[in-house]
């Protein structure tokens, strides 16, 4: 991963960024979301929600809470792919955790992708209690 390119990127592009290095599509990312796949690329690409978008709070605060989950893989991570691609589909990284994480089952990816937004909701509480 290049660490001062995406320390430059703007905003939500950031999101981009690590979404492509964990091949995370976009429309993948609107589905996780509950967002339009529209929605979610015109943010990607601008680095932020456009002001006039009808839904533009609940479309910033869901992106925006995409970029908190993959700033703490990154620095689980070092910030390298290998292991950042680890964290997100597996889940044997956690099996000495006390408290195991709400996607211990079954890897990050495939609860988010089941979960949805919510399943988002319960990996931040975690990283912040734990």
């Amino acid at each position: 991963m290049d660490v001062l390119k995406f320390s430059n990127l703007e905003g939500f592009g950031k999101v981009d960024y690590v979404s492509k290095e964990l091949r995370l599509t976009r429309r993948g990312v609107a589905r996780i979301l509950e967002l339009k796949t529209d929605d979610v690329s015109s943010a990607l690409d601008n680095g932020f929600v456009a002001e006039n978008l009808a839904e533009h709070d609940k479309v910033h605060e869901r992106i925006y809470n995409v970029l908190r989950l993959y700033s703490y893989l990154l620095k689980m991570s070092d910030y390298k792919i290998k292991p950042l691609r680890s964290l997100w589909r597996e889940n044997n990284f956690w099996d000495s955790a006390i408290v195991k994480p709400p996607w211990y089952e079954n890897g990050m990816k495939d609860y988010l992708f089941r979960k949805r937004y919510k399943g988002l909701e319960s990996c931040l509480d975690w990283i912040q209690k734990y």
